[in-house]
Formats: C-alpha cells, structure tokens, sequence
C-alpha cells in the first residue's frame, strides 16, 4: 500500500473520529465527507463502520492487526526464485510451484488459474 493511501485513509477515519465526537450520525458524515472529497471519499459501508467503532470507544485510526500469510512469503528472493522456476518450464503448474513454496499454494490459485 502506497503511503498516500495509507495517509488518506488515516485521514479520512480522524475526520469521522471528529465528526463522531461531535454527534453527527453516519449518514450525515457521509453526506459531508461526497460533498468535500466527491467520488475519493469513503463509501457509507466505511464510514458506517468507522463511527460505530469511535462511537464504542475506540481510539486508534490505525487497522488492527490480521492474521494471515506472512510478510515473508512475498521476499524479492522468493520472487525471483518462482520467476526464474517459471522461465525454466513456462509450462509449470501452479501446483508445482506450491509444492515447493506452500505458502503460495491458495495465491498461485489466485493469479495462474
């Protein structure tokens, strides 16, 4: 994630916080938010989510941690490993590739299928 992005989104959750601690519902928020930053807000679905987190006491902007695979999975190392596996036999399966790198096997679905 680029970190404009992530700054936007920082951004966009410390004015809901705001408007949140100022009473404003979240189709009021919404509302402002489409009228100052039109098609780049935040959908309802987002904001909705935000204010009732605020609105239950929390405090962070920040996303909560996740379980999931793990950073490491996705090194230059490794990336230049399955390309060059790929240049090798550009006839691979993606099954192949997964044997050796399990923790590729559910994203070697996702982009070789």
């Amino acid at each position: 994630m680029s970190i404009s992005l992530k700054t936007d989104k920082i951004e966009y959750r410390a004015v809901i916080k705001f408007f949140v601690k100022e009473g404003l519902t979240p189709n009021e928020i919404h509302s402002k938010f489409i009228k100052f930053y039109g098609d780049a807000s935040s959908s309802f679905s987002t904001t909705k989510k935000w204010a009732a987190d605020f609105k239950r006491g929390r405090t962070s902007l920040e996303d909560d941690s996740r379980e999931g695979r793990p950073k490491s999975a996705t090194t230059p190392e490794i990336i230049e490993q399955v390309h060059d596996m790929l240049l090798d036999d550009r006839w691979m399966k993606a099954r192949e590739i997964a044997v050796d790198y399990r923790h590729f096997k559910r994203t070697c679905r996702i982009y070789f299928a």
